[in-house]
This record gives C-alpha cells, structure tokens and sequence, in this order.
C-alpha cells in the first residue's frame, strides 16, 4: 500500500482503487487507479459528529479545505459487533466532495476494550467487522480511547493485525493517539506503545488536548501548547513525522468554580453567546495560547477556557517545526469561525490556488487532485516570548539581564519583572542588532522573575555575581508540565535549591521528586502555586555527599530551575522539558583542566542502555557505554577523551534527559548545560 508520504528508504507502489460509495457499482476495476500518495502534505483532516446539526454545516461549508474526513460513527462493542451511526444527510456531501473519507471506530464503552484485545474471538470479529463497515469509503480511522495499560502488547499486536487487514483491502488506516511527553505505562496513554506500532498505520493523529477535560478539578486550557509542543516532539522522536498529524482542539469548557466539576463543553459559538450576553472580553494567555474569561452567575464563580484562531494559530506553527504530515481538528462545527482563515494559511501548499470553499452540489464528484509529495521541511522558530524563572538575585548580589538580536533591525522587547510580593515592574527597551545589556539594579537586588516578548527572535539570559565570588548564569525557558534535572548534589556544605514559577492565570499543583542513582525516591514535596507565584524548595542536607537527580511534575505549565551552591561557587542548570534517545552535548570535556561529566537521567520504568562516542576535532577519540536503572542516573566522566575540548553523542535504549556538568580542577568555576535532544535519522 502506498503511503501518505514518501519513506527516505522504501517507498511503496502498490496502487489503491478510488472509493466505491454506497449505491454505486463497482465499476473501476479496469479504470486508471489512484496513488494514495497523490494526497500531499500538509495534509488536513478533520472529525465530523454526526449528532451535531452544526458540525453537518461546518462539513458542508469547510469540506473543500479537508483533504480527508472521518465521520464519528462506527461504534465497536464487547461481542465485536460493529455498528455504524451514518447519518443519510451526509452522504451526499461526502459523495461530492474530493477528501478521502475515512470513518472513525470508537468503543461503546471502555470495558469493550478488554474483552477486544483479550478474547481472540472477540478480536477477529472486530477486525472483520471494521474491515467491512469501511468497504465503501477510503479507509478507517481508530480511535480507541480509556484503553488498559495493561493490554498494551495485546493493543499493539490488535493495531498492527488491524492494520494488514486494511492493507490487504485496499484502505487506508489513521490511528488516533493520546499525546503524551515521555514513554508512560500508566495510565490510558501507556497502552499506546508508540516506538511498537509506529510502522503499523498511514498516519497517527496525536490528540493533543485533553491536558484537561471536563472532571479536572482546576480551570485551565485543555491543550496548553508548551505541553502540546512537547507531546509533538516526543511523538515525533518515536515516528517518522511525515506520519505525523497534530491533533488540535476547536471546543473550551466553563468550570463552575464556586461548585467544582464536571466543566461544561463548549462550542465556539457558545463561549461568543456567553461573552455578548455579559459584555464581556475574553484575554488571550500567550503562555498557554489559549483564550480565557471570567463571570459571576447566580452568586457563584464561573472560569472559562477555550480555543480560538489565536490559539490555532500558535499551535499549527508546530507543523512546520517538527515536520509534520499536517494536522487533524476536533471537531467540524465547534470552530471559531475565523480559525479557517488560521488553518488555510498555516496548511497551504506552495503554488496552491485560493481555495472555493462553497459545498459542491449534490450529485457533483470531484477528482482527487494531483500533488507532489513533498513533506514540508522542519523548520527552526526561535521563541519570541518566555521566562527566566529566577535570577538567584538577593544577597548582596549584582543581577545583568543580556539581550541578544541576531537581526540586522532594532527590536522592541517587553520585559516583565515579578517580584515575591507579587507586583510586576514593566521595561519596555529598544534592542539594537548588537544587542543589550541591563544592570538591575546594584547590589541592593532582590531576586525577581523575568518575562519577555518580542516581535523579532531573540534570546535572553540572566548573570548574577555574589560577593563570595560565585558567578552563575541563567537563559530563559518556554513553560512546560514536567521538568527532570538530571544532575544535582547535597551535603552538608553543599546546598541544592530549585525554583517554580507559575506564569499562567490558573492555579498549578506541583510535586517535587528526587531519585537516587539507584532510582529510590529520596524525597518528595507537595506544593500549589497561585497565577504569577513562585516557590523555592531546598533539598535535604545529609550528613555525606549525595547525588541525585529531581523530576518537577505539573497539572499546568510552570519554569523551574536549580541552582546547586557550594563554598564560593554556584552551579545553575534550567533544566529539561522532554525527552529523547540521541542527544548531542557541545563541549562536553573542556580540556585537562576540568572535571567534565555528561549526566544521564533515566525516566523510565525499566532500565535503559547508554552509549556515549566522545568527539574531538571531528573524530571518536572513545566511547563508554553503561546501564542506568530504572529511575536511576549515572555520572559519566570523560576519562578517555584527550587533553583537548571534545563534545559528545549519547544514544540511549529508551528516551532519557541529558546534561553536562564540569568543574574546575583549581579553582571554584562551575558549569552546567543541558544536552540537545536530536530527532530521528540526525
């Protein structure tokens, strides 16, 4: 079958029969056939549900900027029976319209998913039935979801048993799949064994959203996009990205904040009812790109979140950056009207003509068009806005803010302060090409917080010099829901200090986990941070040397760092937000003068093997391999490497984080750095 995309490798050339619609004979068996790669990239596809009169009209008006459609209406229960719920109005839209059209299967009920993969029975009558509800349209599409983690070899075998089956019909297959950051075995998410199934189906969507749903207890966007940046880039470091669809939400929810859950959904139109009828202006949190407001009815508060073209706008750029296949909506008729605008601009293809997006007539049939295969390039998109979470100012201490423009115009920057007391100070500053730096303020600075933004890419990075003499540095950080620091220390004359700051408008609830090198727990902390706040948590001081690494897990996007504080000198690391199997370290040896190490964390829940090439003027100069455990981290020092700087390539079993911590051998200098996670094939 061929694919969607072109593989760098095999590409397929099977041909695939164009769709035979319900009441039309199938007379094309002589006719000319269809590629099914003539469908190229961006690809967009979007969910139709049928129980909404509005998502019919938003099929009828949108159709012509989807180049698949996959109707929410197959529906398997635990006998292996499958039922469709088409709805007639529908098909003659789906008939005339050009998109490939690929029903979505669903379980009745979470406890079917059980019986499916357990029960081989069960199973085959599942796969037959999908096969054949799926005979007169172009392919399927599963969305399996509340799914055992527990099943998932049985999962992975049924989607790729699933997927021959589609394959020897003739259809295409897209599996839906729960976005998650890292490898996880918990939860529904750790049924999906991304790595397992990644050459089973044409394309996965990640449903990136659903951060949170109806039954979370705290307000909050359901798809923040420092988590969906994530999500993407770990799904993309475990399948090839031109299979890849970002999944992005059109629908918000209103928490009825005085009562609790559950939150009620909301279409689009809803949330602009609700803001006319109150007069009401919804704001755009940047840091999540998502829209919000709040409301007061009968007595009790009401907090609401939800997507609109901003926030599309935001997310669809991950499509470009990570190379994506393109990007799948759910669901037609919960849109703002304005995100078509977003979507066809984010989603175009180079020499595409302007869209006509009036609904073919019925009756009318329209060839798949012609197009290249081309996979859109991953493009580079430094942040223009982000958060040092401290300046680990105070004490006496000289604080330099560092400004950086590559471009060759001057750049406007607004800078953001936030102080303890939870009052914010703004600087709005003109950044030359050469770029700026600020002193903030002498010797009497209290530490602070800084937020920027920018219309023009630049990076930003904070100095602070103690009177001890202890010199450390900071750059900025895009917020996220989990961090791992791999690499810190404490006894009891050294002291290792991590801060969380909560940029968003909603309510974070943060736990703090360090691991020994073993993987035990050593501590744990439990803290909830108010919009705008920040804490502080010291680790532990015990009697001898310790080394330990410190997962920071959120319920909403925070920026954490760690500072480690010896006798006149002071480490400072930011930190990671995701994860990955290759990662690069620059200068991971400095030379005869230093101890250097590259730190590794292992995230996960089975033991991982490391392998690190040490490089030194463009060639291996030694290799050392070793085995984390499970939680574990391991110090590997660069004991072979020459006399000369050399930089570092770890490759890993299982995705892991990675950093690099040096020490001068005289002297108090201290340096820490995280790697750079690399993508697939680089």
């Amino acid at each position: 079958m061929v694919r969607f995309f072109r593989s760098a490798v095999v590409v397929s050339t099977v041909l695939l029969s164009l769709a035979v619609w319900p009441g039309r004979e199938n007379t094309l068996a002589n006719e000319s056939r269809l590629e099914v790669g003539a469908l190229q990239g961006p690809i967009r596809m979007a969910y139709y549900y049928p129980p909404d009169s509005a998502s019919l009209e938003s099929l009828r008006a949108n159709i012509a900027r989807l180049d698949i459609v996959a109707p929410h209406w197959l529906v398997v229960d635990a006998t292996g029976r499958v039922r469709s719920e088409a709805r007639p109005e529908a098909m003659g839209v789906l008939r005339a319209a050009h998109a490939l059209v690929m029903p979505s299967a669903i379980l009745a009920e979470a406890a079917a998913g059980d019986r499916i993969l357990t029960d081989p029975a069960v199973r085959t009558a599942v796969i037959e039935g999908l096969v054949t509800a799926v005979d007169p349209w172009d392919g399927l599409a599963l969305d399996f979801e509340g799914l055992d983690p527990a099943h998932r070899s049985e999962l992975t075998s049924f989607i790729h048993a699933l997927g021959r089956a589609l394959r020897g019909a003739g259809k295409h297959y897209a599996v839906a799949l729960p976005a998650k950051t890292m490898e996880s075995r918990t939860g529904w998410s750790g049924a999906y064994d991304y790595a397992r199934i990644a050459s089973a189906a044409d394309l996965y969507l990640v449903m990136a959203y659903g951060f949170r749903t109806s039954s979370s207890t705290a307000p909050g966007s359901t798809a923040p996009l420092p988590w969906v940046d994530a999500a993407m880039r770990y799904a993309a470091s475990e399948i090839a990205p031109d299979r890849l669809l970002l999944g992005v939400a059109f629908y918000g929810y209103d928490w009825n904040v005085s009562r609790g859950p559950p939150a009620r959904a909301l279409r689009y139109v809803d949330t602009r009812q609700l803001m006319d009828h109150l007069g009401l202006t919804a704001l755009f949190d940047a840091g999540v790109a998502s829209a919000t407001f709040r409301y007061e009815a009968s007595g009790e508060s009401h907090e609401v979140w939800f997507e609109d073209a901003r926030s599309l706008a935001a997310k669809l750029e991950l499509v470009s950056r990570y190379g994506l296949r393109g990007a799948g909506a759910w669901r037609l008729g919960q849109e703002d009207p304005s995100a078509w605008t977003v979507w066809d601009r984010a989603l175009s293809r180079a020499g595409e003509e302007p869209r006509n997006v009036a609904a073919p007539e019925r009756g009318e049939t329209r060839p798949p068009a012609a197009v290249s295969l081309q996979v859109p390039p991953a493009v580079a998109r430094p942040s223009t806005a982000g958060w040092l979470p401290t300046l680990w100012g105070g004490d006496g201490s000289d604080l330099a803010l560092t400004i950086s423009n590559p471009d060759l115009s001057e750049t406007l920057v607004t800078l953001t302060l936030l102080h303890d007391d939870g009052s914010r100070t703004r600087m709005d500053r003109a950044i030359p090409p050469t770029g700026l730096t600020l002193e903030l303020g002498g010797r009497t600075s209290a530490d602070v917080a800084v937020g920027f933004q920018s219309a023009l890419p630049i990076s930003v990075a904070a100095t602070t010099a103690r009177p001890d003499g202890a010199l450390s540095s900071i750059g900025a950080a895009q917020p996220a829901p989990r961090w791992a620091f791999p690499d810190a220390q404490s006894a009891p004359s050294i002291e290792t200090t991590f801060v969380v700051l909560n940029p968003g408008l909603t309510r974070a609830s943060v736990v703090f986990r360090a691991r020994s090198e073993a993987g035990a727990i050593l501590w744990e902390r439990n803290v909830t941070l108010e919009p705008g706040a920040r804490t502080r948590l010291s680790a532990p001081q015990g009697p001898r040397l310790e080394f330990f690494w410190t997962e920071i897990m959120a319920d909403a996007p925070v920026v954490a760092a760690r500072q480690t504080r010896f006798p006149g000198a002071a480490q400072v690391s930011t930190g990671h937000s995701g994860v990955a199997a290759r990662w690069a370290v620059p200068n991971a040896a400095l030379g005869d003068a230093w101890l250097s190490y590259v730190v590794v964390a292992n995230p996960n829940t089975s033991a991982t093997s490391v392998l690190i090439r040490w490089i030194a003027d463009g060639r291996e100069v030694g290799r050392q391999g070793v085995e984390i455990p499970t939680m574990g981290r391991v110090g590997i020092q660069a004991a072979s490497t020459p006399g000369m700087p050399a930089s570092a390539e770890v490759t890993a079993s299982l995705p892991v984080v990675v950093e690099r911590s040096a020490y001068q051998r005289e002297g108090w200098a201290m340096l820490s750095e995280p790697g750079i996670p690399q993508e697939p094939g680089r």
